[in-house]
């Protein structure tokens, strides 16, 4: 019986295809992050090109297109603009309060901007979905809360006020965040 002495890789499996080869040109910052992330997942950096690329693709496929990738951009740069504009350290945001909650806003309006042909849907309807979503955030809490807690009482006029007006005097306020001296808010004082 003979022994098979061949080195190097072994062969392919039939119908395997064989992958294809290209060059291409990237900046050294890029290709540093590439070494980096190639070392750490334990891939050639061929290999985790390939698989970068791969994951863009498929994350496109099941998304269904790049557009759906707005809302993340939107609810991670209003959290960052946010710590910036209160003074909260940038990389932190996630847990600061203040922070989530504009960020989650921001979701919330671009997620409504997306919404398929909302036409002339009136305010009766659109404050029900409101109060759907206040439902589904207080249901930890349901035990705690009473029907006043659940319901939204602010006027169409006073839910589209701008931050921080005095709707009788029209001045506008600047909050002050307790933790630094910048001051956030529109307007001017």
């Amino acid at each position: 019986m003979s022994k098979d002495t061949r080195r190097g890789r072994p062969p392919r499996t039939p119908g395997e295809a064989k992958t294809a080869q290209f060059n291409t040109r990237a900046r050294p910052s890029l290709k540093a992050k590439l070494d980096a992330a190639a070392q750490a997942n334990q891939r050639s950096v061929s290999e985790e090109v390939e698989v970068r690329l791969q994951e863009s693709f498929s994350l496109e496929t099941l998304l269904g297109s790049r557009e759906a990738l707005f809302p993340a951009v939107a609810f991670v740069l209003s959290g960052q603009h946010a710590a910036e504009i209160s003074g909260h350290p940038v990389a932190e945001w996630r847990s600061d309060r203040h922070c989530y909650e504009e960020a989650m806003l921001a979701l919330v309006e671009v997620l409504w901007r997306q919404h398929p042909d909302p036409g002339d849907i009136p305010w009766r309807a659109r404050r029900y979905w409101l109060q759907r979503v206040v439902g589904r955030l207080a249901a930890p809490f349901r035990k705690m809360l009473d029907e006043k807690d659940l319901t939204i009482t602010p006027s169409a006029a006073d839910l589209l006020a701008p931050v921080g007006v005095d709707r009788e005097n029209q001045a506008v306020h600047a909050v002050r965040n307790p933790r630094s001296k910048t001051r956030r808010g529109r307007g001017k004082e």
